[in-house]
């Protein structure tokens, strides 16, 4: 390849700065080579730089690349240095060192009372899957702390104690090992401390491309993670890597570095999102090399001067797959738009998985914990108790219910726990309707956490119920899927009715549909369906206006066996609107879209309830 000093210098700058003068493009990042040629048409290269990726090779981690990021953001990101506050070390660490004049590492669990409080920390993200290893339990806590098995260890474990080391610290946190597995108490402690834990970690470790720890996270690499040169036919879009020279329609080219690692089995699991979202900065290891994320910047070993970390939104989140680049130090000022950020992180959260539901909730502690300080709000189930009247509207992720329950999910949800209106009752992914600014024009009913003699939460509901059993509209939710309409009556505009049933209870009224009425819908052949459709209310709960469109969304409530006089649980939401001239005042939309709704209802006869207000409002509680 020939190249001038000029070129060589362009290209050395090119390298640095390539990653603030991208573009977008479907296949991944394109970035422009133009105006870096010699006279002679050649593009300078890096000696040794490959045309093409080179497969099947063995490359050793280039830890001196691992430790330039974390020393350049210690001395450079201001933004990034919450670490050096004060802090409060984990309540055990695992201590790592080599035998003098040897490779090999010794390693022990360590109560950190006995440390400095100056200590500093690295942490472990890993999944742990179906893989059995070796962990921290009662009988084997006195014997680790004196010297662990790292043999024995799984191979994750022994990558992790071998990056401490390259890394230059002595001390990491690994869950497996510093929480007693087989003790309720100590599990239950770690568990709500997590959170401060990734936080005040110097860096996370993040085994992002392995399902388990049986084969480790330091891996053979697919190919030799340097820059290549391609060429692009702007005409067809098509692009090649075998060409020496260049024009200006060269560029190099390469993958959504963040996608790489984004997919990988670690950002399936239910723990990993708070440990990814709270960690001040993070080293992932992906199949082919490593990825550096802090506030400022994101990197990997083909672009080690990185991209600009910047935030993937406003005010609000606005993809899944850009959950994961959110810093709490992100969280806005404003108050609404924290509610939204944390929807739009549980959106993501509940699309992953945990080996026991017990976990759910606990697996999202250390995260609750640093909102509820910011938003100086209760938190309770999953949701916060100033922002009921949007978190509490929640519904089954469409692409669960493609159009009746599946036969797998027709069990009810374990309530002992957790009650029916909290979205971690579901364990199934859920979703948030973007709602209007909240204030009292738009509350329709009253709304309170209370809690019985045993300490149980429920949700204490005084308001208008409407028992919807008319026989068009549980005919038309059969007929027309989620969105039926009923049609207009006393010459009145037709009040358009969506219907967002909770999976479980779907199950139950497909099963019952389908044994109780002809296929013509022409009448019922048992009782089945006719109990479950008087068992069932509707409940408004909020009022809001689109332009020329008002709507009342509230919860379907449903009567179950063994529940006490006056209590229900939740069985979904229904959404009824209409669409109305524009006033400015809302109130008067509110009160004619209230009076469709009780037009179409049905009279309550011996209404199951706790007490009955003024106006037709009653209380009830849900469970």
């Amino acid at each position: 390849m020939v190249s001038c000093h000029l070129c060589s210098l362009r290209f050395m700058r090119l390298h640095g700065v390539a990653g603030q003068s991208r573009n977008s493009n479907r296949k991944g990042w394109i970035v422009a080579v133009r105006h870096v040629l010699c006279s002679r048409g050649f593009v300078a290269k890096a000696p040794g730089l490959p045309n093409a990726p080179r497969s099947g090779v063995d490359v050793n981690i280039d830890f001196q690349q691992a430790r330039a990021w974390l020393r350049d953001c210690y001395l450079s990101h201001p933004e990034c240095q919450g670490w050096r506050k004060q802090r409060t070390l984990p309540t055990r660490l695992v201590h790592v060192r080599r035998v003098e004049g040897s490779s090999r590492i010794v390693a022990k669990v360590c109560p950190s009372e006995k440390l400095p409080a100056t200590t500093t920390y690295l942490s472990l993200s890993h999944c742990w899957g179906d893989f059995k290893f070796l962990t921290t339990t009662r009988s084997n806590l006195a014997q680790f702390e004196l010297q662990l098995p790292v043999k024995s260890l799984s191979r994750t474990i022994q990558d992790a104690m071998l990056v401490t080391l390259e890394m230059e610290f002595e001390y990491i946190w690994i869950d497996s090992l510093c929480i007693i597995q087989d003790s309720a108490e100590d599990w239950a402690k770690e568990a709500s401390l997590m959170g401060e834990v990734y936080h005040n970690a110097s860096c996370n470790i993040s085994a992002s491309a392995v399902p388990n720890g049986e084969h480790g996270f330091i891996l053979p690499r697919v190919f030799d993670p340097t820059p290549i040169l391609a060429q692009v036919n702007w005409s067809t879009n098509q692009v090649s890597h075998n060409a020496d020279t260049v024009s200006e329609s060269h560029c190099f080219i390469f993958n959504n570095p963040r996608r790489e690692i984004a997919r990988g089995p670690l950002f399936k699991r239910a723990w990993t999102l708070q440990e990814q979202l709270l960690a001040s900065r993070a080293l992932h290891f992906g199949t082919d090399q490593m990825f550096w994320e802090c506030s400022r910047t994101f990197a990997n070993e083909v672009w080690p001067h990185g991209w600009e970390n910047k935030k993937p939104f406003d005010t609000y989140l606005t993809t899944l797959d850009q959950i994961w680049q959110f810093r709490i130090e992100d969280l806005p000022a404003d108050r609404v738009a924290c509610y939204v950020m944390w929807y739009s992180i549980v959106e993501s959260y509940s699309h992953r998985s945990v080996t026991f539901e017990s976990d759910w909730l606990p697996a999202l502690a250390g995260l609750a914990s640093r909102f509820a300080s910011v938003l100086e709000d209760t938190y309770v189930h999953g949701l916060w108790s100033r922002d009921l009247y949007r978190g509490l509207l929640f519904e089954q992720g469409k692409a669960s219910i493609p159009g009746f329950a599946p036969h797998d999910s027709r069990l009810a949800p374990n309530w002992h726990d957790i009650p029916s209106w909290s979205w971690a009752a579901i364990h199934k992914p859920v979703q948030w309707s973007p709602r209007g600014a909240e204030d009292d024009n738009n509350k329709v009913c009253k709304l309170e956490v209370v809690h019985d003699a045993l300490g149980a939460s429920m949700l204490r509901l005084s308001g208008m119920l409407v028992r919807l059993t008319s026989y068009d509209f549980w005919k038309m939710y059969i007929l027309d899927g989620l969105l039926p309409t009923m049609g207009s009556k006393n010459g009145e505009e037709g009040l358009e009715i969506s219907v967002n049933p909770d999976e479980w209870f779907l199950s139950i009224f497909e099963e019952e549909w389908a044994h109780g009425y002809d296929a013509d819908f022409t009448g019922a052949r048992n009782a089945g369906l006719e109990l479950l459709r008087d068992a069932v209310l509707f409940v408004p709960v909020r009022f809001d206006v689109y332009h020329t469109r008002a709507s009342v969304t509230g919860l379907l409530l449903c009567e179950q066996p063994g529940l006490a006089h006056g209590q229900y649980r939740r069985a979904g939401i229904t959404s009824m609107s209409a669409t109305f001239e524009r006033k400015r005042d809302k109130s008067l939309d509110l009160g004619r879209i209230m009076g469709m709704l009780r037009s179409y209802a049905q009279p309550l006869v011996d209404p199951k309830v706790h007490d009955a207000l003024e106006d037709g409002q009653y209380v009830v509680t849900v469970v």
